[in-house]
């Protein structure tokens, strides 16, 4: 089976020379025929969009009869939703799931027990901290991300998807979002969520922006000058400077997903996708 695959999009993470090294690599699998974000789409010839966060499906419309795969070596997808449902999609989650974790893990010992020097030994040896085992702490979601903090965590999940039922509103000390964005959830965790927080909530989100009621999230911060966010996603990407003006919050622009190994990663999952489809394996 050959196929064209066409980048829709290119990501502000890319390295120089990206497209030419997913060209190699995508070009040995027999078949495939690599075609980077500048290049024309031959005029026949079966598709695979190559796509990204940046994705708009509907300015691909006029090659939807010829397109055969969606490949989004990304975790969200929301944006191709709703998409071509009768085009198989596959999708990137396992690439980044490990960082994603770490970066929530990072986020959350650093909040629990923050190590600084002493450059002398003090009078008193004091410190006040609660341990993360002491404290109710709920996952949101039980996909790749999810299933790797529970293990780490042994915590309680809540993922009506996956029938693992827990009250959202049952005044978490911990809520770490990990769930994909949809119609449904957007606003999640809104004003009468906070509502039920306690005054030290934390509040750690590598998932969407948009599952945060951001004006909710900013009301519930200034009344408790306590609660803390970690948070690498937000509704407006990139965000204006001092968007998150206030220290109760930690904002990262939207790289709990990226590390050093990123690039040869990705495009080594995207040959071996296409390795399946090309020979008839994908399921």
């Amino acid at each position: 089976m050959s196929i064209i695959v066409k980048r829709t999009d290119s990501s502000s993470y890319f390295p120089p020379g990206f497209e030419a090294l997913e060209r190699a690599a995508l070009e040995s699998v027999p078949g495939v025929r690599y075609c980077g974000t500048q290049d024309e789409v031959p005029t026949d010839g079966d598709l695979c969009l190559l796509t990204n966060t940046h994705t708009d499906l509907a300015k691909w419309e006029a090659l939807r009869p010829r397109v055969k795969l969606i490949l989004h070596p990304n975790s969200g997808h929301d944006n191709l939703v709703p998409g071509w449902t009768e085009v198989p999609l596959v999708l990137g989650n396992p690439i980044r799931a490990q960082a994603v974790a770490d970066w929530c893990l990072s986020a959350l010992y650093t909040h629990a027990a923050p190590i600084r020097h002493h450059s002398a030994w003090p009078a008193t040896r004091d410190w006040p901290r609660t341990l993360t085992s002491e404290r109710r702490t709920l996952i949101v979601g039980h996909w790749h991300v999810g299933k790797i903090l529970q293990q780490k965590l042994q915590v309680t999940v809540l993922d009506p998807f996956e029938k693992l039922d827990a009250d959202l509103w049952g005044g978490w000390d911990v809520v770490i979002l990990a769930a994909s964005l949809n119609k449904e959830n957007r606003h999640l965790l809104d004003e009468e969520f906070f509502n039920t927080c306690p005054p030290d909530f934390l509040l750690i989100n590598p998932a969407r922006g948009e599952l945060v009621d951001e004006r909710a999230l900013r009301d519930f911060l200034q009344k408790n000058p306590q609660a803390r966010a970690v948070l690498d996603v937000h509704e407006l990407e990139p965000f204006t400077p001092n968007y998150w003006n206030t220290p109760q919050v930690i904002a990262t622009p939207h790289i709990a997903g990226v590390w050093q190994g990123l690039i040869p990663t990705m495009i080594e999952y995207e040959t071996e996708v296409l390795t399946l489809f090309t020979t008839g394996q994908l399921s």
